[in-house]
């Protein structure tokens, strides 16, 4: 016999499940649009190269990999920044700055746990051709837009970091393998203070320069608080001072946009991918289990790698595994249940063509209607109305002049009889 069960990671989505996700999806949109973002849609697979060019190999061991009829490797897509850098250098008629958002279903072969699944759908928002603070903080609001629609505003913070000036600062310190540094400053939250101090002085740190490393990722807290510890620590050196300037500037865009107390500096924010240049930022549950509900940052060299414009750009990532959790957490969920306008009751079978033309017109105008397409009886049909979650049933019957029809509501019970010329407004 055939196994019927789902692949581990992955997910099925019946009726009533997937009207609910739809909603919060619409919501989404609706965010960012509102922003000014456009949707784009890319194909499910990428050749591998695509991502060999700068994701770094942790992402290529967690990919979904096979080759073609063409001997080609593809890959099924982990995430969409490689499909918008390469979207992008195939259209150089685009006017800048660029502002997309998709979202596709990605697939990452890792271990399937709480929030994280091997099949998922992610809301990807870019702004490409821009690099200023303005534009690092219309990502972050944009961001915060979304959490505000889905109910979800005093439930995260976010963490925001600069890469150059934490490479700068590491750099003071004698650090030469600034990368390697940063991958273990990434599993810093995994670690004991001893273990991420071991695995530092194994890549050649002293012990008194880990401790160091130790302290300065150890700083967290309102920018506005924070500022002049971090400004006391940066070397004489344009890098540093330039990012150091950005994130001022940032706060003060941040402040304009109502944002500002959602947002904390913290130097151990470094993201693992490779590509990163500057802003990272990571937007964490600050009430439940702590865990990261979105993240990006600055990718200003990515998109050269593909073709021959220079473009600066700013994204973030949102997955829907995480925002589903925290939001059955919070009670935030849409109610999964099925939703209909009207059901067309038919009493017997010599009604079927007049219901069917009925079912037509109501169609015509934009109202979900269902029709009885089975043999059921009257009570039958009733109870199926009820179970659709049907606001009207409209009785075609013998009992009713053929110009008529009843109309009963299921939310109250009461019934009327009703002209079809006037049927859609009565519905309406």
């Amino acid at each position: 016999m055939t196994n019927c069960e789902k692949l581990k990671g992955f997910r099925d989505f019946y009726p009533d499940e997937n009207a609910a996700r739809q909603k919060v999806f619409d919501k989404i949109e609706k965010a960012v649009q509102s922003c000014a973002f456009r949707k784009i849609d890319s194909p499910a697979v990428e050749e591998v190269d695509l991502y060999r060019i700068k994701s770094g190999e942790g992402i290529l061991d967690e990919t979904f990999n096979f080759e073609d009829h063409g001997g080609r490797e593809i890959t099924l897509i982990p995430e969409l920044t490689p499909t918008v850098a390469r979207m992008i250098q195939n259209r150089k008629d685009l006017n800048k700055p660029i502002k997309w958002y998709s979202i596709p279903r990605c697939w990452r072969y890792e271990s399937p746990q709480k929030g994280r699944l091997r099949e998922f759908y992610q809301l990807n928002c870019d702004i490409i051709g821009s690099d200023n603070a303005k534009t690092d903080a219309e990502l972050l609001y944009s961001a915060t837009e979304v959490m505000r629609i889905l109910n979800l505003e005093d439930s995260y913070l976010i963490r925001l970091n600069d890469r150059r000036l934490l490479e700068s600062i590491l750099e003071s310190y004698g650090i030469s393998k600034t990368e390697e540094v940063m991958k273990v400053i990434d599993d810093k939250e995994k670690l004991t203070k001893k273990e991420f101090k071991e695995d530092l002085t194994t890549l050649g740190l002293s012990h008194s320069v880990a401790e160091k490393a130790d302290e300065l990722t150890d700083i967290s807290g309102k920018i506005s608080q924070k500022t002049e510890e971090i400004e006391s620590k940066i070397p004489e050196d344009k890098k540093a001072r330039e990012a150091f300037e950005r994130l001022e500037n940032l706060e003060t865009f941040l402040k304009a946009y109502n944002i500002r107390d959602k947002c904390r500096i913290d130097l151990s924010i470094v993201r693992g991918l490779d590509y990163y240049t500057g802003l990272v930022f990571e937007g964490f549950d600050s009430e439940g289990e702590y865990r990261a509900i979105f993240g990006g940052g600055r990718y200003n060299n990515y998109l050269q790698l593909f073709g021959n414009q220079e473009l600066p750009a700013v994204g973030f990532g949102m997955g829907d595994a995480v925002l589903e959790e925290i939001m059955r957490e919070k009670n935030k969920w849409p109610d999964e249940e099925l939703s209909t306008d009207v059901y067309i009751l038919n009493v017997d079978e010599n009604k079927s063509r007049e219901a069917l033309k009925l079912t037509k017109e109501l169609r015509k105008q934009e109202i979900r209607t269902e029709v009885n397409l089975s043999k059921r009886s009257f009570s039958n049909q009733l109870g199926y109305a009820d179970n659709i979650n049907a606001k009207y049933v409209v009785i075609v019957g013998d009992q009713t002049a053929s110009s008529r029809v009843e109309v009963k509501s299921m939310d109250d019970g009461s019934e009327e009889i009703v002209e079809k010329s006037d049927l859609v407004s009565y519905i309406k």
